[in-house]
């Protein structure tokens, strides 16, 4: 390579675990992209690179376990860099070349610097053996290993109150974030993460934005997130996981919307989710899974929407969804999953909403869906999967419409459909009925269904009346009730296509005949005259579908049958 003297991409060395130095490249002068150094564990030093004066985007150095010095780079023009990257180089210890003291005193883009050796490790100790102290970082990340460079910071980053990148902190012993109480604004992620002496997140007086994610992850010895009592803005997501103390969520109190996601995963202390008082909408899902001494979700009760799903699984002591009393709407799926104490859904009764799928699964404890009545319309599907103590399905009664799936498997005291009969057939896509109690399935919108399906149909292992889809529609086809006892009429064929023919008792004085649609709208009416045995109905124009036939006089019904439409 030695005639090499310009590179029109990147030049990247990775992963040689024989290179020593860089001796051969002396001519190269020009990197049009960015030059990238990693994972070359023998290396010792670059000083090959000595006559490279251009470099068009950045600088990585990352996990050289040898290299000691950046001397090699000094040559570089760093007005045409636009980020760099040092990190994990654990014997690195001379990194004040020229290009890098003349990029951090006036950065052109991000800043990674961190876990290398001596006066390598963070951009303030490069900065001070160049002779002058940082600015904020226009964009770069900010790792926090140590207690001092919390206290220092203020001192290291003078005049310093808004962080542009991100904030890492990682390390036992850490008790405050009080070196930290002037920032005001963190533009990426806070992530505190292994920090197992810390109890609080006291310190963030002034914290108010965070324009990331707020993640905090195996930190066993948190109780609390006070401390991030002035925190209003979160417009990412808020992770909360295997935080084994935390008892609550005091100290979000002031938190009105987050943009992202909440994800809240294997709190084993975490009773409830008392603390976010004033949270009123979440962009993105809400994940509550696996907190195994979580009894109520009280805590949130003044959360109104949730753009996207929610998502409750695994926390084997709730026993109700207090808290969500004043929720109206879910934008996506709202999965209730492997929740065995979980008795009511009560608490929805506010909830009219459902963007996405309703499901419910290995609820062992749910007997209704009691809660649910406000529920007019699904955005996907509706799917019941082994919920033992399932009794009855009313609770859907004012469900209309769905856009997906009906599958009800494995509810075993569940006997009958009531509760469905409103939805409107043409919704429903596929239909699945397996391993259930169910015996009576014949309700107008799985009738009308199978009148004219959409898509599959499996309907197998119920019980008598509702163990095959032929069962269900011979169900579908008999009658409704009979008023007046020796008072029988027939219709035939049932179902029908084209003219459906209704044949009459002989009745002494004038009646008259109504035909209803599913949704009770009167289809066709007319009058039968006295003597008159049969009447003929053209039915070629009707939709496919249920729809009943009603006898009346001025006083009473005297009849009614069912009959299904088919094309």
């Amino acid at each position: 390579l030695s005639g090499v003297q310009y590179v029109g991409g990147d030049f990247i060395i990775i992963d040689n675990e024989a290179l020593y130095t860089f001796n051969g490249i002396e001519n190269l002068d020009s990197i049009s992209g960015s030059l990238i150094i990693q994972e070359n564990h023998a290396l010792k030093n670059i000083s090959g690179l000595v006559c490279v004066e251009y470099i068009g985007q950045g600088i990585t150095v990352f996990y050289n376990h040898d290299l000691m010095s950046l001397n090699g780079l000094e040559n570089v023009d760093a007005s045409n860099l636009t980020d760099l990257t040092i990190m994990s180089n654990y014997s690195l210890s001379t990194c004040s070349v020229n290009v890098v003291c003349e990029y951090l005193q006036s950065p052109g883009g991000t800043v990674n610097i961190h876990n290398n050796d001596g006066d390598c490790d963070t951009p303030p100790e490069i900065a001070s053996q160049c002779g002058f102290t940082m600015p904020c970082l226009p964009y770069g990340n900010y790792y926090f290993h140590h207690p001092l460079q919390i206290s220092q910071f203020q001192y290291d980053y003078p005049g310093c109150t808004e962080l542009e990148g991100n904030a890492y902190f990682n390390f036992w012993g850490l008790s405050t974030f009080a070196g930290l109480s002037h920032i005001t604004r963190i533009g990426g992620n806070l992530v505190i993460k292994y920090c197992d002496d810390m109890v609080n997140l006291n310190g963030w007086t002034s914290l108010a934005t965070i324009g990331g994610n707020i993640e905090l992850v195996l930190n066993d010895d948190l109780t609390s997130l006070t401390g991030l009592d002035n925190l209003d803005t979160l417009k990412g997501n808020l992770t909360i996981i295997n935080n084994n103390s935390l008892g609550s969520l005091l100290g979000l109190g002031d938190l009105k919307s987050i943009g992202g996601e909440i994800y809240i995963f294997n709190n084993d202390n975490l009773t409830s989710l008392t603390g976010m008082s004033e949270l009123d909408h979440v962009g993105d899902n809400f994940m509550i899974y696996s907190n195994n001494n979580l009894v109520t979700l009280s805590g949130i009760d003044n959360l109104h929407q949730l753009d996207s799903g929610l998502w409750i699984g695994g926390n084997s002591s709730l026993q109700s969804l207090s808290g969500l009393e004043n929720l109206t709407t879910i934008g996506g799926d709202f999965l209730l999953h492997y929740v065995a104490a979980l008795s009511s859904l009560s608490s929805c009764e506010n909830l009219t909403t459902i963007g996405g799928n309703l499901a419910i699964s290995d609820c062992w404890s749910l007997t209704n869906l009691s809660g649910l009545e406000g529920v007019e319309e699904l955005g996907g599907s509706l799917k019941l999967y082994g919920n033992y103590d399932l009794l009855d399905l009313s609770a859907l009664s004012n469900l209309k419409s769905i856009d997906g799936d009906i599958d009800i498997s494995m509810n075993f005291e569940l006997t009958s459909l009531l509760g469905l009969d409103s939805i409107d057939a043409n919704t429903i896509i596929n239909l699945h009925l397996d391993m259930n109690g169910l015996s009576d399935c014949a309700v107008a919108s799985i009738c009308n269904y199978l009148a004219d399906p959409n898509g599959s149909i499996v309907i197998q292992s119920n019980n008598e009346g509702c163990n095959s889809q032929a069962e269900v529609e011979e169900a579908c086809t008999v009658e409704i009730h009979e008023v007046e006892s020796g008072k029988e009429f027939m219709i035939y064929p049932n179902p029908v296509n084209e003219y459906l023919h209704i044949r009459y008792p002989i009745f002494d004085i004038r009646y008259s005949v109504f035909i209803y649609d599913l949704f009770g709208r009167v289809v066709e009416e007319f009058s039968i005259s006295h003597g008159q045995e049969d009447s003929q109905i053209d039915v070629s124009d009707y939709q496919p579908g249920m729809y009943s036939v009603m006898i009346r006089n001025e006083n009473r019904t005297v009849g009614q049958k069912k009959f299904i439409v088919i094309r």
